[in-house]
């Protein structure tokens, strides 16, 4: 089964910071934590789609995108009452790119659109959101110009375009 998503690579040497920030947190947390090279900004899951990957890689090289994009501040999904993921938010406003792919791509829109880096998923116990925010620091502000399309399925992780 195929889980497609597509999303904004990450420069290394953000990727660098944020794993450094990470290792802050890791015995904090009991929980999958997502290797430095995977990291990413997801923009839209796509899941299975019923398009070819050569329609989706279209629309995907179709889509424009030339701005900065800034990152700061540890979440959690989907709440911290009940956390299920932990991420860095994404300052920027992106809801125009995605409003596009999904007509671009015959997707329904998601009231709940938040762009975001994934970098945990929880599977126990974790320190108090006031204890891991503390802990946790990236800011960062990088331009990117071109989106990318992403396979996964959790275990291995590959770029079709």
């Amino acid at each position: 089964m195929r889980r497609l998503f597509i999303a904004i690579e990450l420069k290394p040497e953000i990727s660098n910071e944020i794993w450094t920030s990470i290792s802050k947190i890791k015995a904090k947390v009991n929980g999958a934590f997502v290797e430095k090279e995977k990291l990413h900004i997801t923009l839209l899951f796509l899941g299975d789609p019923k398009l070819s990957n050569g329609d989706i890689i279209n629309a995907v090289k179709s889509q424009t995108i030339d701005r900065d994009i800034e990152i700061s501040g540890l979440d959690a999904f989907p709440s911290w009452a009940g956390p299920r993921l932990l991420f860095i938010d994404i300052k920027t406003n992106l809801s125009d790119v995605y409003r596009e792919l999904c007509q671009k791509l015959g997707v329904k829109e998601e009231r709940s659109f938040r762009p975001h880096i994934t970098i945990c998923r929880i599977k126990g116990n974790m320190a108090s959101k006031m204890e891991l925010q503390t802990s946790f620091y990236v800011d960062e502000r990088f331009r990117v110009k071109k989106l990318s399309l992403f396979d996964s399925d959790f275990r291995n992780y590959h770029q079709l375009y």
